[in-house]
This record gives C-alpha cells, sequence and structure tokens, in this order.
C-alpha cells in the first residue's frame, strides 16, 4: 500500500487509551492501604462521582443503591452481576446482538443460570415488541443486555429495556463498560450495572465497578472476592484496592466534565462516520450508534490483518481482537484522546486503502 510510517502514533484503541498528565501524576502518588482514613476518603469520592455520573442515587450507609468497586476487569464486573443472579428465584432473559452480548451469554452458562436467549444479527437493534415477548414467553425475572455494544459500534436502547423490564416485572442488569463516560447513562431503573476504569472513562485498566440498586445479602456461597454483599457489608473495602487507581480513575473522572465531554465525543464519531464515507465505506451497525466507537467491514479482497497492519506502519495503533479478524471488522474508538487531526489522518488513510494505493 506503499505507507511511510509517520512520526505521530495515534492511539484508536477501546483501551487501554492514552492518559493525561493529571490522571498520571495521581497514578504516580504515594500508596496508601486501603485500610488508611485517607484512602477511605478517595474511595468515597470515586464512588460518589461514578454515581453522579451515571445518574444513580446513591444511598451509602444504609445498604442501598451504591457502587462496589473491585480489583480486575468488565469480566470480572460481570461475573458479579451473575452471581447475584444467581441468587433470584426463577429464569433471565440474556439479549445479544454483538460479541458482548455473546460474553454475557457465556457469563450465563458459566454460573449455570436458567435463561433464555434473545438475539438479534450482529450490529442490528432490538425491536421492544421482540424483546417483551421472549421475556414474557420465558417468564423472565430478570433480563441482561449491553448498552454499548464496542464489537459492532452500535447502542442499544437503554430506555426500551427499562420500559421492558417495567412491563415484564423482569429486574435488569446492564453492561455499561464502554458507554459510560462516553454518552449519557441514566441507571436509574436498573438493578445492576457495570463499568470499568479504563476505556470511556480515560483511566489505567484494573478497576471494575458494579452498581447496584437494592440492598445486597451475602449467602456465604459465592466466591469471596466476587460477593458483592460481603464488599456492601464492608463498606466497600473487603479486600486490597490500588490506591494508585484509585486516584488515577478520581483524576479521569474529574475531566469528564459532562455534558462538553459527550458532545466533543459525539462529534469526532460524526466526523469519523463522514470520513470514512469518503472512502467508499459505511459504519457496521445500524443507528443509533455508539459514541466513541465506529466499525466497519473491510472489503474485498483485503483483510482484517492487510489494513491493520498498513495503519500500524502508518502509526495507527487499532483493535487487534480475534472477533474482529473473524468477521473482517475493523474498529476505531476515539473516546480515548483522539483529535480531529488523528479522524482526518485516518480518514485519509481509508481512502487510500480502499482506493487500491
Amino acid at each position: 500500500m506503499g505507507i511511510n510510517k509517520e512520526a505521530a502514533s495515534v492511539n484508536l484503541l477501546p483501551g487501554p487509551v492514552p492518559l493525561s498528565a493529571t490522571v498520571r501524576a495521581a497514578l504516580a502518588g504515594p500508596e496508601r492501604s486501603h485500610r488508611e482514613p485517607a484512602f477511605q476518603i478517595d474511595l468515597e469520592r470515586l464512588r460518589d462521582d461514578l454515581c453522579g455520573l451515571a445518574g444513580f442515587r446513591r444511598d451509602a450507609g444504609r445498604g442501598g443503591a451504591d457502587v462496589q468497586v473491585l480489583t480486575g476487569t468488565g469480566t470480572a464486573a460481570n461475573d458479579a452481576v451473575a452471581g447475584q443472579l444467581s441468587l433470584r428465584p426463577g429464569p433471565g432473559l440474556v439479549l445479544s446482538n454483538g460479541e458482548f452480548g455473546e460474553r454475557l451469554i457465556d457469563h450465563a452458562e458459566r454460573w449455570r443460570l436458567d435463561h433464555a436467549v434473545c438475539r438479534q444479527p450482529w450490529g442490528a437493534p432490538f425491536d421492544q415488541n421482540e424483546v417483551t415477548n421472549a421475556a414474557l414467553a420465558a417468564e423472565a425475572r430478570w433480563i441482561w443486555a449491553v448498552h454499548g455494544e464496542t464489537s459492532t459500534g452500535g447502542l442499544n436502547d437503554l430506555r426500551m429495556l427499562k420500559a421492558v423490564a417495567a412491563k415484564t416485572d423482569a429486574a435488569l442488569a446492564i453492561d455499561a463498560i464502554s458507554s459510560l463516560g462516553a454518552t449519557p447513562v441514566d441507571l436509574s431503573g436498573v438493578s445492576w450495572a457495570t463499568s470499568v476504569s479504563g476505556k470511556s472513562l480515560r483511566a489505567p485498566p484494573g478497576l471494575a465497578f458494579v452498581f447496584h440498586a437494592r440492598p445486597l445479602a451475602s449467602p456465604g456461597r459465592l466466591p469471596r472476592a466476587l460477593d458483592l454483599g460481603w464488599y456492601a457489608a464492608c463498606d466497600g473495602v473487603p479486600f486490597t484496592l490500588s490506591s494508585s487507581l484509585v486516584a488515577a480513575t478520581a483524576a479521569a473522572l474529574d475531566e469528564v466534565e459532562a455534558p462538553q465531554r459527550f458532545a466533543e465525543v459525539a462529534a469526532l464519531s460524526n466526523r469519523l462516520v463522514a470520513g470514512i464515507r469518503t472512502a467508499g465505506l459505511v459504519p457496521f451497525a445500524r443507528e443509533p450508534w455508539l459514541p466513541g466507537v465506529v466499525t466497519i467491514v473491510v472489503p474485498p479482497p483485503h483483510t482484517n490483518e492487510d489494513w491493520i497492519e498498513a495503519l500500524a506502519t502508518a502509526g495507527v495503533r487499532v483493535n487487534r481482537s480475534g472477533y474482529l479478524r473473524e468477521r473482517s471488522l475493523m474498529q476505531f474508538a476515539v473516546f480515548g484522546r483522539a483529535t480531529a487531526a488523528d479522524v482526518d489522518r485516518l480518514a485519509g488513510l481509508l481512502r487510500r486503502f480502499a482506493g487500491g494505493g
């Protein structure tokens, strides 16, 4: 493709994302024990800020609505939710229209949860009547779905999912791992939700967040590290947490400045969509799209590997996940610290690739 490597590197990964100088400084700050009062203050501020960003009214001190902070990834957070679902009587319904919906199904299967599945093709939105009918047919006591489906760049309708859960009297669990921090997220009316410190929150990876709307029991039969009731009973710190990660994530949340942040991410996404269209390409997912992530199909005879390596040679880093390679998809994430110049540079490269240059 005749691309010469350019000096500046562009990070269009969904994670890890580049860190600001302020976040790096917080990460390099003094280490504290998770039992120290100063750490407790930092953790409480982080939990307050997370709930504020998610439209989640915190009921700290009463054992009610709150967010628990775990060491781990989004997989750990979703395993903790699966543990909570395992304590509920009755079957559930898992929704999937992309890779991360499929992973929720895998969580349900590994935890041996009684559940039905409602699938749409990758990138296709859910129909409210279809989801309602599936929940009623399954007699679902809970519904589990992804909000921002990172694999396809699609944004599932959270308001619709809340309406279905209310109509069918089912508890709603939401994976908001890529959407929280990239677009407005209102978790009011959601029983459980997950997110992480990396990705669109623009902090280092390593912390997992689980929001819960009700008091949590700790029946003693869940793995200790995933027992959210144990976290709640211990004021949120039953095990070691990295003070550096807590401080860095708190600093990253200070930089969100919603709704300005959401408008910036949406504008970058729209600019990217316009740019890829000039190359004769289109977003893979049907609207609505997840702000900050655009996925495309690589047109034959090119392959996912061809374009990834060409972009790497040009100094642009993109996701190399196998689920994208298997479907000849490419994903560009701009909810990190991408700029309009980065987006334009990518669009120019795609035009050259698609034109055979």
